[in-house]
């Protein structure tokens, strides 16, 4: 891979991280809770395998900056970097375009028992990813 391209896709994950670590340190303040950092996997760690950023246990985070998008690709990726017990998820944008997340989500209104994949603004991403924190967090406690 190319230095700029590595280059890029660090740049992403640290916008990405900035964007969600202050959820992450509001929802386990409001929960009496130590919030983790999240943090970004070593290149080494990634060409190996695994989820681009670390720190919350059920999610696997990957991050894709690029300027010709591969959706299917990128998808595919995620999905089998994935542990049983996580939930993946993929933040990706073009250049000079807005971030957006592809994930796996289970409706709780209707009685499917296989998530749906679904494709969502990153704000609409910070909403559902608050709700999912406040879930995971409260599970934790019983």
């Amino acid at each position: 891979m190319a230095k700029a391209s590595r280059d890029k896709g660090a740049r992403g994950e640290r916008e990405i991280i900035d964007l969600l670590q202050p959820i992450v340190d509001a929802v386990y303040k409001a929960a009496g809770r130590e919030p983790p950092q999240l943090k970004r996997t070593s290149s080494m760690q990634a060409d190996g395998g695994g989820c681009d950023v670390h720190g919350i246990e059920w999610l696997a985070l990957e991050v894709k900056r690029c300027e010709t998008l591969q959706l299917e690709t990128w998808w595919r990726q995620c999905l089998s970097q994935t542990r049983p017990d996580q939930l993946p998820a993929l933040c990706y944008r073009q250049n000079h375009g807005q971030w957006r997340v592809r994930m796996l989500f289970y409706p709780s209104v209707v009685a499917l028992t296989t998530p749906i994949t679904v494709d969502m603004s990153m704000s609409d991403f910070c909403i559902y990813f608050a709700a999912l924190l406040r879930y995971w967090l409260h599970q934790q406690k019983g």
